[in-house]
């Protein structure tokens, strides 16, 4: 069915976003795959897809969407050289984006079980959380050798998917399970929803 779906040249897509409340139709794919470019990795893990020939609403895991996450292979048409970006304005647009702050004092822990995945460029990692606090997270297993540096996780919360920026706890004696919640300024930032779950946790 999905062969013949996909001969028939209808490529156009609708996508939604549940976390942000959006629905567009009649995306190209090209159209659809720079828009999945632009959303976290929390976003992709909930966003529905549907075109004709599907008789429902996908994830993106399904067969049908492999097509969008697929490598472009798109022939450069003989567009001229790109100008030379000045390195202080690239600078200036990273450091706004993602300025990180740590937090300076020891806030309360709470007990909470809630699944979690560890993002590290193309490796990831699945548990679940022991506690949490606004500052940090610990998890019930020991986090892999290589968690290091800034990553992301995923809190599989009953309202949706909430993803933050963390890093280890320094100065850990046992097994690495802690990790500290980082504030950082992108706009895209789960970060409040997390704390508003931390704040309603009993």
């Amino acid at each position: 069915m999905i062969k013949k779906w996909m001969a028939s040249g209808n490529d156009n897509w609708s996508l939604n976003n549940p976390l942000k409340g959006w629905t567009l139709h009649g995306l190209t794919e090209s159209e659809a795959r720079l828009l999945l470019q632009t959303l976290s990795l929390a976003e992709r893990r909930v966003v529905w897809a549907w075109k004709k020939g599907l008789e429902s609403w996908v994830h993106l895991d399904h067969e049908s969407c492999a097509i969008l996450s697929a490598p472009h292979t798109g022939k450069d048409p003989g567009a001229p050289p790109l100008p030379e970006a000045k390195e202080d304005e690239i600078t200036a647009v990273h450091s706004s984006v993602r300025k990180v702050k740590r937090f300076q004092q020891r806030p309360e822990r709470k007990t909470a079980t809630v699944p979690a995945e560890i993002i590290q460029g193309q490796q990831t990692f699945r548990t679940r959380t022991e506690n949490v606090s606004d500052g940090g997270i610990k998890f019930v297993d020991v986090l892999p050798e290589w968690v290091a540096g800034y990553f992301t996780v995923i809190l599989g919360l009953e309202s949706g998917p909430a993803e933050v920026t963390c890093m280890l706890v320094e100065d850990q004696k046992d097994a690495k399970t802690r990790v500290e919640v980082v504030e950082t300024e992108d706009e895209e930032s789960h970060l409040p929803i997390y704390r508003e779950w931390v704040k309603n946790l009993p």
